[in-house]
């Protein structure tokens, strides 16, 4: 930030994804949009992806295809993370309650610090490990 505006090379969360930019105070020279199922936003005419007139697929089913009948998948991705004993699911990894941090589901490093409003809320309104539920 400079002067109150964005400027430079940085990341602008939101709840569905990230933006990751070039600003030059406050107007953006270049980047892009991760919706956080991995799908990257393409502005332009030849966006396909959900398009009820010609493609109806998810991104997990546009990236990987469809696959046979079977198991349920309630969304693309996060009901195959394996979450630590005792931990939430964050969406960009989990909140470990011991540290009250944010940590990567794969490499376990620190992902970020949350507040105490936002620790709340995946307390009460994210997926959990079920151990929590048995205490």
């Amino acid at each position: 930030m400079v002067n109150g505006q964005f400027d430079g090379k940085g990341k602008h969360y939101f709840n569905n994804g990230v933006f990751r930019g070039v600003w030059d105070k406050g107007r953006v020279v270049s980047g892009n949009y991760v919706y956080n199922d991995s799908l990257v936003y393409v502005d332009d005419d030849d966006w396909e992806y959900c398009n009820s007139k010609t493609d109806r697929r998810y991104v997990e089913e546009f990236v990987h295809g469809i696959g046979p009948a079977g198991k349920l998948k309630l969304t693309g991705h996060e009901f195959d993370r394996v979450l630590p004993t005792g931990c939430y699911d964050a969406g960009d990894g989990f909140l470990d309650l011991e540290t009250g941090k944010i940590l990567d589901y794969n490499t376990k490093e620190v992902v970020r610090d949350p507040d105490e409003i936002e620790k709340e809320f995946i307390r009460t309104k994210s997926r959990a490990e079920a151990s929590i539920f048995l205490s």
